[in-house]
């Protein structure tokens, strides 16, 4: 009949037909942001939990191997302790290959400022303060870094060979940064993770990204007004997630407080939103096609008869053929 797609044209029909379109377009668009940002929060908040997680159990760690050598320089000092005849000689084959890998050397300063090789080698060994020599003949561990914008940050690490006697001389350390940062094949990090070790000045004294790395001046600030956080920055070009945790050395070792930060990239946190992106438009796209389809049906079933009223006038209208008409499309509408 030329009246089952007529029902479009009319005001009538093609305002039922838009209520429609509306009815169903805006609850799936809203539907479909509120997923996609959900979804997209909550791998945010998890990654961020992660990297919390992963820096509060780094700087235990790092403070834990700090406690660590320190009890084994009290060793290596107390054994030295008991040569007071021979402080000229020390045999380095007395120490165990286990100390050699965690400290790249070790040496005895005498009062005079005399350095005597334990092990290793340090080339330029850092000069103590006033403050951190009184530290350490009271009895004191001292740990100090020296900033490197080359290569990784030094880190050492000072006690008194007697603390009944600070004339005898500090034993001084230089620390293996693969055994305290704890980064090589016995020790690695957590998958898609980057490692920065800030100290007080926020001088990147270890880092596992390549080339140089300076946090925002924002980033600092925050770094510096609290003692954990989380925040976003980019690093040549990519987003990444980060969280920091703060390591207090002070009470201990005689030195400011030292930064964990570990980041991971947004992308990778995003990762599992891949399948999500590509099934999620098609899902909406289909239910709108199926809500178009069944409101054209609804709505030429239900305008039909009322178009038939209508436009047919009632001197041209065939009667049984349009009383036929009606309940066909009546019956067609009660099924």
């Amino acid at each position: 009949m030329k009246f089952e797609g007529a029902f479009l044209r009319s005001k009538v029909g093609l305002r039922i037909f838009l209520l429609f379109i509306c009815c169903a377009l805006l609850p799936i668009a809203a539907l479909a942001v509120l997923s996609f940002s959900h979804v997209m929060n909550q791998l945010e908040e998890q990654g961020q939990r992660r990297l919390h997680q992963s820096s509060k159990d780094m700087g235990m760690a790092i403070f834990e191997r700090l406690t660590f050598l320190e009890d084994e320089m009290k060793v290596v000092a107390s054994k030295i302790g008991t040569r007071s005849d021979r402080m000229g000689h020390i045999p380095s084959r007395e120490f165990g290959e286990h100390l050699k890998q965690r400290f790249k050397g070790l040496v005895l300063v005498t009062e005079s400022g005399k350095s005597m090789p334990v092990f290793g080698h340090i080339k330029n060994r850092p000069e103590l303060n006033p403050k951190e020599k009184q530290h350490i003949r009271s009895g004191g561990t001292l740990v100090a870094s020296m900033y490197d914008p080359v290569h990784s940050g030094r880190i050492f690490m000072s006690l008194g060979l007697d603390p009944g006697n600070p004339r005898r001389g500090i034993l001084l350390g230089e620390i293996e940064a693969t055994y305290l940062w704890a980064t090589g094949v016995d020790h690695p990090l957590p998958p898609m993770t980057e490692l920065c070790i800030l100290d007080d000045s926020n001088s990147v004294l270890f880092s596992t990204l390549e080339g140089q790395v300076s946090f925002p001046e924002e980033v600092a600030l925050k770094m510096a007004r609290s003692a954990l956080g989380q925040f976003e920055w980019v690093y040549e070009k990519e987003k990444y997630l980060a969280h920091y945790w703060s390591i207090f050395l002070q009470g201990e070792f005689f030195t400011p407080r030292w930064t964990v930060v570990m980041s991971e990239s947004k992308s990778n946190v995003l990762a599992p939103m891949a399948n999500f992106k590509r099934v999620f438009p098609l899902v909406i796209l289909m239910s709108l096609f199926v809500v178009l389809l069944l409101s054209v049906i609804q709505i030429r079933r239900s305008m039909v008869p009322l178009e038939m009223l209508i436009f047919c006038p009632a001197s041209s209208c065939d009667k049984p053929s349009m009383s036929t008409s009606l309940k066909a499309s009546t019956s067609a509408n009660s099924t």
